[in-house]
């Protein structure tokens, strides 16, 4: 599981490691981000199609997740801290373009027309969606304590991955 070792000041004045946490919210959203990132990255240095079709369904496999979370545990968590938000509604909004450009990549090969055209948008919108999420909204949810946000969306990010890969991954 992602955790981070919480430093505490003892009366001595030494810092010693306390309990181990799970990450907060933004910084688990920050980490798939660059996740995701990186596995598009990785598109432009394949040798053959059927490489490119695998990488492009371990992209939606890792998307699907991402977005999941985000969904079932994030915006309401974050709607019931908060309130209405204008940027967590478009945020929203672009889980609904980045699902649909998944679901017409369902089942296709690199050799399939417009795949790399679909692929090449699926990518322009996520980077779209991970610099505003980054730049506005997270600014926002830094400011709220959400402690149970943030280990429930640690559990159901363990819960997804379970279930992608039959056990549980480190990642």
């Amino acid at each position: 599981m992602d955790y981070l070792l919480k430093k505490r000041a003892e009366p001595t004045g030494q810092t010693t490691v306390g309990r181990v946490l799970p990450m907060d919210s933004v910084s688990q959203l920050t980490a798939e981000h660059r996740k995701i990132q990186r596995l598009f990255g990785r598109l432009e240095c394949l040798p053959t199609a059927q490489d490119l079709t695998d990488l492009v369904q371990t992209i939606c496999d890792r998307l699907a997740i991402y977005l999941t979370i985000k969904e079932e545990v994030f915006y309401p968590g974050l709607s019931r801290a908060h309130g209405a938000m204008p940027d967590l509604d478009e945020s929203i909004v672009e889980h609904f373009s980045l699902r649909a450009i998944m679901e017409t990549l369902e089942g296709q090969c690199a050799t399939d027309p417009l795949f790399n055209a679909k692929v090449r948008t699926m990518r322009r919108h996520f980077a779209r969606h991970v610099e505003e999420e980054e730049r506005r909204l997270f600014p926002k949810v830094r400011e709220l304590a959400l402690t149970d946000l943030n280990i429930k969306m640690q559990q159901r990010r363990m819960q997804l991955l379970k279930q992608e890969h039959g056990s549980v991954m480190c990642n």
